[in-house]
């Protein structure tokens, strides 16, 4: 499955990359819950960890320099998905992934409408576009 996701992410506009990797997290994270319900533990820690790798992918990108406020709260709130990603790893809580499910869809709308507000050289809030690296 995930050796189809190259082409996708390879052809990807710069800014619609940030998207495809959301929606990743999104579905390793409703694989681990359900990892949890099957007690598969192993298979949970793994898709946890997935996330998190992508959260860290993700910080690489931030422009901190020209996005300004936004990659710095952008940075803040990665890092706190991961730490909240390693305490629902460790306690084995699926409710705080499904939590984490849910703000990172919000997070994902909140980047599409970014991505597309882009596309249509509309400037989107302060510095919206220059908060991350491969937003053009």
């Amino acid at each position: 499955m995930e050796k189809y996701q190259a082409p996708r992410i390879a052809t990807a506009p710069r800014g619609h990359l940030v998207i495809i990797l959301y929606d990743i997290i999104i579905k390793a994270l409703d694989r681990a819950v359900d990892n949890f319900v099957q007690k598969r533990y192993d298979d949970a820690s793994k898709n946890i960890h997935k996330a998190q790798n992508i959260f860290s992918e993700l910080l690489t990108y931030l422009n901190i320099e020209e996005g300004g406020e936004l990659s710095i709260s952008l940075y803040r709130l990665c890092k706190y998905y991961k730490s909240q990603l390693r305490e629902a790893n460790l306690s084995r809580d699926k409710e705080k992934i499904k939590h984490m499910i849910k703000q990172t869809k919000e997070l994902r709308a909140a980047w599409d409408e970014t991505a597309k507000a882009a596309r249509k050289n509309i400037q989107v809030g302060t510095n919206g576009r220059e908060c991350l690296n491969f937003m053009a």
